[in-house]
């Protein structure tokens, strides 16, 4: 992540980063990424994978994703 900025009164600033693979609608893996810069995992096969952003409790803010 280039950029991470969540704010929640009293904290914690989290939010989780939900992996799917291709075509599928199950979660592959969890990221919690509570203000860190890195989300490590290999991805098992190619194509076009999705991801869902999911703040904690009533987190607001933006963050900048980039996949290598």
């Amino acid at each position: 992540m280039t950029h991470f900025s969540f704010t929640q009164p009293e904290g914690p600033y989290e939010v989780f980063l939900v992996f799917y693979k291709p075509g599928s609608s199950s979660a592959y893996t969890t990221c919690d990424v509570g203000g860190s810069t890195a989300c490590h995992l290999t991805t098992p096969v190619g194509g076009t994978w999705s991801v869902a952003l999911v703040p904690y409790g009533a987190n607001v803010g933006s963050l900048t994703l980039k996949l290598t």
